[in-house]
């Protein structure tokens, strides 16, 4: 089944780039470090509303999750590691090493024709 035009609307998702090491003042590794990610890419989906009921026969026993995202296709590249932006738009100034994102990745069920993908709330 398709989409409608009229449900989507615009999200954002940063795939993951890896981490970086942390440095100091002085240019000396910290020991820490800190996740990247690559600039957002506008996507335009259905998302739904925010629910307090969790279907766990789509996503597997277990899947705590806040809203679900249904997209044509099933060639994303989203995957448990992405980043999104759903109710707020990404920064003009984006830091790939310092991303405040609003919604993380909680499972990806691909099916046939589309991609539901399960995401949760950043808290």
């Amino acid at each position: 089944m398709r989409n409608l035009e009229r449900n989507k609307r615009p999200f954002w998702y940063c795939l993951y780039n890896g981490e970086t090491e942390l440095v100091d003042d002085d240019g000396y590794p910290t020991g820490e470090r800190a996740v990247t990610y690559a600039k957002p890419v506008r996507v335009m989906g259905n998302v739904s509303a925010a629910s307090g009921n969790a279907y766990t026969e789509r996503f597997g026993v277990g899947a705590s999750y806040d809203k679900v995202i249904v997209l044509e296709g099933t060639d994303w590249p989203i995957g448990e590691t992405t980043a999104l932006f759903v109710d707020k738009e990404p920064p003009a100034d984006f830091d790939p090493a310092d991303v405040e994102y609003d919604y993380r990745v909680v499972r990806v069920s691909p099916s046939l024709n589309q991609t539901a993908i399960a995401i949760s709330e950043v808290r």
